[in-house]
């Protein structure tokens, strides 16, 4: 061989070695492009969660599935004109859409699925499925009446676990305070109000209250699960946070969500006299929870996909009769599960839709609670090209 083609021969080998290297060249497959998370604002704990799609010049994810894409443009532009928060929306196997919008979150940025809110009443969910984690334990059962954990409350001694559950217990709303705490000092409803009035003193008041006979109806009811909490309390011999916190949050990777905690929530109030809770010590079980959109998204696909509760469990929260399930309300048959959580300073709901192709998840906070009507809208167009029923 020629030193020309010896030095031809080299050189061609070279530039093989570097498109190899390079690009993959010659290698038999596709070299998989490296992610690349484009929102610097994205922490790490979700970077898994977001795959299949890109973010937008407005720092929106937007899927690349195409089926989805006039719909979520729809979405966009309305959220962009109209709405004051967040929303996720998601199925089993990949984020959708996620984005924040007219909000500010307490970096000086606009609110994003990783802001921190105040969640409210979702928290009645939480605390339900920490109850039946302990009934297939087999260390409680929703058969207990209450008088086996709070025997100096007479007045709802023939009353169940299960009636706390299904908010047919037939006692009174300790958030109704003029009410509740009718004929008490005001230094009683302060510190009631600024969470710290002992469980003892709420459950003497409770002790002296007129309560209706269990089971007969559905009322709404706050008290019902902060009663499940201390039942948590003194079955687990644990504070509820912290049973809370280890046996549900961390196991479902909700590393941002808090059980009564304080100082941690990251929206800006939309106005000065729209105060965060100060008692989420007296509303643990029933509003105590702090969490971001992208949390809540990992609850809902953990516990729909039965990581949770047994099947049994899972039965008995989705397939029995009524609206009202376990912190959860059933709508259109079960097609839909659904809650909301109200505080002053903000507001969410989640909806699960269980549709024949799979699960479909959105998730809606709003920094101001006043922003009703339009968090339905922005359901609306989601439900319409759903094909869900209308069901409010």
């Amino acid at each position: 061989m020629s030193i020309r083609n010896i030095a031809l021969f080299i050189f061609a080998a070279l530039m093989l070695t570097v498109c190899i290297a390079a690009s993959g060249c010659g290698s038999g497959q596709e070299q998989p492009a490296e992610q690349v998370i484009s929102w610097s604002s994205v922490p790490e704990e979700y970077w898994g969660m977001f795959s299949g799609g890109s973010f937008d010049e407005d720092d929106v994810w937007f899927t690349d599935d195409g089926q989805y894409a006039d719909m979520l443009k729809e979405l966009k532009a309305y959220c962009k004109e109209n709405y004051p928060g967040t929303i996720v929306l998601a199925t089993d196997e990949r984020m959708l859409f996620a984005g924040g919008w007219n909000g500010q979150d307490t970096d000086g940025g606009t609110v994003d699925p990783f802001t921190v809110y105040e969640a409210g009443s979702y928290t009645k969910q939480i605390t339900a499925a920490a109850v039946l984690q302990l009934v297939e334990q087999g260390r409680l059962s929703l058969d207990d009446t209450l008088d086996k954990f709070f025997p100096q409350c007479p007045n709802i001694a023939d009353a169940t676990v299960g009636n706390l559950m299904d908010m047919n217990a037939g006692i009174p709303e300790f958030l109704d305070t003029m009410k509740f705490f009718k004929g008490c000092s005001s230094e009683t409803k302060e510190a009631f109000a600024g969470g710290t009035l002992p469980d003892e003193e709420v459950l003497a008041v409770l002790s002296k209250l007129h309560c209706n006979a269990p089971g007969l109806y559905y009322e709404y009811c706050n008290t019902n699960f902060w009663l499940l909490a201390l039942v948590i309390e003194q079955v687990t011999g644990q504070p509820y946070d912290e049973y809370i916190t280890a046996q549900i949050l961390e196991p479902c990777g909700m590393e941002n969500t808090s059980s009564c905690a304080q100082g941690d929530v990251t929206i800006v109030p939309y106005q000065e006299d729209a105060a965060f809770w100060k008692y989420c010590r007296n509303m643990r079980g029933a509003g105590d929870i702090h969490t971001t959109a992208c949390d809540i998204l990992r609850w809902d696909r953990e516990f729909f996909s039965g990581s949770v509760l047994s099947p049994e469990m899972m039965t008995y929260v989705t397939d029995r009769e009524g609206d009202y399930s376990c912190g959860w309300m059933k709508k259109n048959g079960g097609e839909v599960f659904t809650h909301s959580g109200v505080t002053d300073a903000c507001s969410l709901q989640t909806t699960v839709y269980r549709l024949e192709g799979g699960n479909v998840y959105l998730i809606q906070l709003l920094t101001n609670p006043r922003k009703g009507p339009q968090l339905y809208e922005a359901k609306k167009i989601v439900e319409e090209f759903l094909q869900v029923e209308k069901w409010g």
